[in-house]
């Protein structure tokens, strides 16, 4: 948690570049390495710090220097900030001077700036390219800033094209490594998924390619799988997270295959909310 804080506090930006396929702003510096854009730009407004009443902003933080779209103020004067009487975490009321910290996302995000309050809401975590991210969650609306990295253990991913039933489907293949977590240790998972890829014969729609692409950055960010007990066995180990996947491309919904008319919605739903509705209906010029 104290290096969650510092990623805030301790940021000093370098040079920016720009992914191509998902648009964040690549912040170099000591402690991270990643800033979602849409986040800063469309939730914080152009001036990236929201500026109310009774508050002015710490010098040396706003929106663009800090990750995630986190707002700074100071209290200028005792009393309570418009969103409430008290710190929506620790529940003690406002005073004057306190570093305070807000998310754009709704007026109950109201916190102190401090290592008891902010910072247990702050993840920092490297993702299977070992590029380091950060992100936080509103505890009240669970919408995330930045970018989120999940708790799937290192492991590959690859894909073919392949011919059946009259139609081409990108058959995908992950590799997750076994390890340990906590006391309890698990193997390794190998998966198998599909994706329609249209009705000519090895050859993939733009579609396809749209949600292969979604996903390979979904299980780049480890958020395919996850550690755990499955629901299914009750066994320890490797299992599906929240995307959802078919692993036939027969038998049906019920089986976990094709076909499966809402199958694409509910994907695009779930990708949505692991990498965020930008990237999403970028890549699928939705």
């Amino acid at each position: 948690l104290s290096k969650g804080l510092q990623i805030v506090l301790g940021h000093q930006t370098m040079f920016c570049l720009l992914d191509n396929l998902t648009n964040e702003r690549l912040v170099k510096s000591t402690t991270f390495t990643v800033l979602d854009k849409a986040a800063v730009n469309a939730e914080a407004g152009p001036s990236g710090v929201e500026k109310k009443k009774g508050m002015k902003e710490v010098k040396g933080k706003n929106v663009d220097s800090g990750p995630n779209g986190i707002q700074y103020f100071t209290l200028q004067a005792a009393g309570s900030p418009p969103e409430g009487t008290a710190c929506t975490i620790c529940v003690e009321d406002w005073k004057k001077g306190q570093k305070c910290a807000r998310l754009p996302c709704c007026n109950a995000a109201v916190f102190h700036d401090s290592p008891a309050c902010l910072a247990p809401l702050l993840g920092c975590k490297t993702d299977m390219a070992a590029q380091s991210h950060s992100w936080i969650q509103c505890p009240f609306c669970r919408k995330t800033f930045g970018t989120c990295i999940g708790d799937c253990p290192d492991g590959s991913i690859s894909d073919k094209t392949i011919w059946a039933d009259g139609k081409s489907w990108i058959q995908i293949e992950m590799r997750v490594q076994g390890g340990k977590l906590g006391s309890q240790s698990f193997g390794p998972c190998n998966r198998r998924a599909f994706l329609p890829a249209g009705l000519q014969e090895h050859k993939r729609s733009e579609e396809g390619n749209a949600y292969l692409r979604l996903i390979k950055l979904a299980f780049q960010r480890r958020l395919c799988f996850k550690v755990g007990d499955s629901l299914t066995t009750g066994l320890f180990g490797v299992i599906w997270s929240s995307i959802p996947f078919k692993t036939r491309i027969d038998g049906g919904a019920s089986l976990h295959g094709f076909p499966d008319k809402d199958y694409l919605a509910r994907l695009k739903e779930a990708l949505k909310n692991s990498l965020g509705e930008s990237i999403v209906s970028r890549n699928l010029n939705v």
